[in-house]
Formats: C-alpha cells, sequence, structure tokens
C-alpha cells in the first residue's frame, strides 16, 4: 500500500502529539511542582510513589471525586505512565499547581491540549499541508515559549517521507563524513571564538546537501551538555533566506511582535528585513555553547554572502556556517577561519560499490564496479541506480542484474527514468541528476553571457576538429562584457 502526502502529514502530527507533547508536558509538570514544593516540606519530584501520594493529598476531596480516574494514575507518581488527559489536568487543573499556574504558561499548554483534541478528533487519517503546517507551528511556537527543546518536532516537521531501512543505506560516506567533521572541528579551535566557514562543492548529484544534513545531524547529537542549535537556511532566493532567518529567530525566542513587523518589510525590502532580522538574533546566538547555520545549495555566493554570519566575526558567538553550493570559482582560497571540500570526485571506490550491493541485494562484485566507474562514483545516481534494480528484482524480474541495468541505461532518456523511481521515493534525493544537471546547465546560459554565446557557437559546429582562436573570437564579438577577465584560453580544448 502506498501512502499520500496527507495521511503522511496525520501520521506525522500523531507521532509529534502522542510522543514528544507528553515528554514536554512532563517536564512542564515537574518545572511547576519543584518551584512551588522543593525545599517546602515537600520533596522534590523525582517520579517515586511518595511522589504521587504528596500529589494526591493536596487535592480537595471536591478535585479527588471529580478527577477520580486521572488521580488513580497519578498517584502512583511515575510520570511516565501518564497521558496527555493526566498531565493536562495535573497542569491546568489541579489544586495542587493550576490554582497559581501563571497566565503565559496556561496559555501555551491549553494551546498544545487544543491542538490535541483536534486531532483526536480527525475523522479520517488525511491532513491538508496546510493544516499539518499550522498545527505544528502552533505545538512549536508553545514549546518555544516554554523553553522546550523543538529540535525533533522541527525535524518531523522537515520531513516528507518515512525513511525505511533500504533508504538508510543510501546514506552511507562515513569516511568522508568523519574527514569533514574533523576539518570542522580542528578549523572551530583555531578560530579562537569567531565565525568559520565551511564550504563543500561540487557538481550536481555529489552528494552536498546529503552529507551537510548528516554532518548537522552528527554536530547535534555531540551535544554533551552543551547549550547548542542547528539550524538550515533556504537560499535558493533572497526572499526565501528572508523566510528562513525569520523562522530562526521564532525559534530563538525573538517575540512575535518583532517578527510580525519584520515580516511586512520583508515583503518589499527583504535584504533590509534580513539585516534587521541579523540585529535580533546576534545577542541571542552569542548565548549558545557553539552553533551550526547550514547554508545549502547556495547558487550565487556574491548574492547570499553578506546575508550569512560573517567569516572571523565574533558578534554572532563561537559559531560555524557550513556552505553547499556549485559555485565553487568565488570560493575563497586559504582565507583565514574557512575550510574547503570539493566533493566533485565522488565516492570512494568501496563505498560506492557497498552501496549498489547492500541497496540493490545483488552481489556481482564486478559487475557493481562496472557501475560504480560508468556513474563516476556520483551518490545520486549510484543511489538512484541500486534503487532501481532493487525495484525491478522485487517488482518480479528476479533475474535482472547489473549486466541487464547497463544495457537498459545505453540512452540518456532510459537513464533519467530509472533516476526518476528513487527520486519519487525518497526525500532525500528529490531531484534525479540528470534534472540537477539541466537545471545547473540552464542557470549557466541564463546568467553567464560567456557560456551562452559559447553553447550557442558549439551548436553550430560539426564533430570536426575546433580551433580554440576561432571560439574566442566569437565570443569576444557577441559579449558586451569584458570578456578577457571571464575567459581564459586553458580552460577550452581544441575538441568539443
Amino acid at each position: 500500500m502506498e501512502y499520500s502526502q496527507e495521511q503522511l502529514n496525520y501520521f506525522r502530527l500523531c507521532y509529534i502529539a502522542f510522543d514528544l507533547v507528553p515528554e514536554g508536558l512532563r517536564q512542564i509538570f515537574k518545572n511547576e511542582w519543584d518551584f512551588l514544593y522543593k525545599g517546602r516540606l515537600t520533596r522534590e519530584w523525582k517520579d517515586t510513589a511518595q511522589n504521587g501520594h504528596d500529589f494526591y493529598n493536596k487535592e480537595s476531596k471536591a478535585s479527588r471525586k471529580k478527577n477520580a480516574r486521572c488521580l488513580a494514575v497519578i498517584h502512583n507518581g511515575d510520570t511516565a505512565e501518564w497521558d496527555c488527559t493526566c498531565l493536562f489536568f495535573a497542569i491546568l487543573y489541579s489544586d495542587s499547581i493550576g490554582k497559581t499556574l501563571s497566565p503565559a504558561v496556561r496559555k501555551e499548554v491549553d494551546d498544545i491540549r487544543q491542538v490535541r483534541n483536534e486531532i483526536a478528533h480527525i475523522t479520517e487519517a488525511k491532513l491538508t499541508d496546510a493544516d499539518f503546517q499550522t498545527s505544528v507551528d502552533r505545538v512549536m511556537n508553545a514549546f518555544t515559549s516554554l523553553g522546550l527543546a523543538i529540535t525533533e518536532i522541527q525535524e518531523i516537521k522537515n520531513q516528507t517521507t518515512f525513511p525505511t531501512k533500504e533508504v538508510e543505506k543510501i546514506r552511507r560516506r562515513s569516511h568522508d563524513i568523519e574527514r569533514i567533521t574533523n576539518e570542522m572541528q580542528e578549523l572551530y579551535k583555531s578560530s579562537s571564538g569567531a565565525v568559520s566557514t565551511v564550504y563543500l562543492s561540487g557538481n550536481p548529484g555529489c552528494g552536498k546537501s546529503q552529507l551537510a544534513r548528516e554532518i548537522g545531524q552528527q554536530f547535534f547529537s555531540k551535544q554533551d551538555n552543551d547549550l547548542i542549535f542547528v539550524a538550515t537556511l533556504n537560499t535558493e532566493s533572497i526572499d526565501k533566506l528572508a523566510n528562513s532567518y525569520l523562522t530562526l529567530g521564532r525559534h530563538l525566542g525573538i517575540t512575535e511582535y518583532a517578527l510580525k513587523g519584520l515580516e511586512s518589510i520583508k515583503e518589499e525590502k527583504p535584504i533590509e528585513a534580513i539585516k534587521q532580522l541579523h540585529r535580533l538574533i546576534l545577542p541571542k546566538t552569542s548565548k549558545f555553547t557553539k552553533w551550526l547555520i547550514i547554508a545549502d545549495n547556495v547558487i550565487d555566493l556574491r548574492l547570499v554572502g553578506d546575508l550569512l554570519p560573517q567569516t572571523g566575526s565574533k558578534e554572532w558567538g563561537h559559531g560555524q556556517v557550513l556552505i553547499t553550493t556549485q559555485d565553487s570559482g568565488t570560493i575563497p582560497q586559504h582565507a583565514p577561519h574557512t575550510y574547503h571540500e570539493s566533493l566533485s570526485k565522488g565516492m570512494r571506490r568501496d563505498e560506492a560499490v557497498e552501496l549498489l550491493e547492500k541497496v540493490s541485494q545483488i552481489s556481482e562484485r564486478v559487475q557493481a564496479e562496472n557501475v560504480a566507474e560508468l556513474l563516476d562514483f556520483q551518490p545520486q545516481a549510484l543511489a538512484a541506480a541500486a534503487y532501481f534494480v532493487q525495484t525491478v528484482v522485487t517488482s518480479g524480474s528476479s533475474n535482472y542484474n547489473w549486466k541487464a541495468y547497463l544495457q537498459d541505461i545505453s540512452t540518456y532518456s532510459q537513464r533519467k527514468l530509472a533516476e526518476t523511481v528513487l527520486a519519487n521515493e525518497s526525500s532525500a534525493y528529490p531531484k534525479t541528476t540528470m534534472a540537477a544537471v539541466e537545471m545547473a546547465i540552464q542557470r549557466a546560459v541564463e546568467t553567464d553571457e560567456v557560456l551562452l554565446h559559447t553553447y550557442s557557437f558549439l551548436s553550430l559546429c560539426a564533430n570536426d576538429d575546433l580551433p580554440l582562436e576561432t571560439v574566442l573570437k566569437f565570443v569576444k564579438a557577441q559579449c558586451t562584457t569584458t570578456w578577457e577577465n571571464t575567459i581564459k584560453p586553458k580552460n577550452f580544448t581544441k575538441k568539443h
């Protein structure tokens, strides 16, 4: 059975409401109890039977009668066994806590209660994208105001599929992750409290974004007791970058009043809104022990660079910016507080072959090596190939193998079709390699005048040797920009 996007929305929201919300409520209950009673002839709440007995004794006879079912559970003292009904009663309506609860806490907890009740009364296991986002944002805003962690909720919010073991097998490159993480740690130490910047560059499909996600997850999971945060900024456009900063500001505790004002400014002056957001965010980030901001898929570094935390700055606190981009030509070389890793070479041979074998479930070492070489060890192309072969085999063609695959992808259209199978199933690879390359070429043609005229010229030529001087003369004649500063003879061969 295949699940629709609306069904996945419902399942994700149920996980938040029935797994993550109770954990947050337990923490709020313990905070309120300890604030009111710790050290005042009553014990700190440690989930003991005595704690439950103390709570029960503080309830009036009327409360004991009215809330007998909840109190029968609460009496054991172990909050891990309390469901949301018990937790909402204990926080909002009990004599011991509810009567003295601050209006601010009451409002946020009650908002969480309303969201949960709305989910419980949904008659069909479906939820539109808009309703899902609205409900999750309400929970996240309440958690933020209550001082609760929202990282896991944010991960569920951004998740578009349920990862399976098969998809997890695609996420490899452990050596690359370890090497880059070690370089980042050394850079962090040597920056002495200043912002440092890491660049991951490479062609479409080389795995930049996936590696960045893995590195971000590792960064957060190894937090120890440090106060840290990881955030991803959407750099596809200035407007989307401004929206990302608004989201970051909300998660860091900037007031809704201030953010609403900046949302209206953003509509006409997104860059000005971003600069004002920087001024509000700076005091928040400097309070963290460390942080990581991922600027994924930056198209134009010159356009976006000034709108990110600046390399060498100490105003932002001790953190790092991780930038993934195809725009390798504008990455500063050997600059202080920076590290650059090119990923165009693809995966290690052994990891590439292992990925193909594990995901496809076909052990043909020699043939797998041939496929890996053909696909230039590029992770997205490898993942798509392995997943396609696995799909064909499990769909009834049990004799299908890598030799047959190599024959089937002999043309551009066939390879593109094979890659579409993975793109339709995995949020980690939403575009095919071929589509990503096409987009990169289209973008380059639209923005690079030299490249545009070079492609135009080459398209008119036959398959004979092409004199280099002819290309240069043609481009020079067509360009309105100063071509000598853009194109160098060493960038071309004498054949096309």
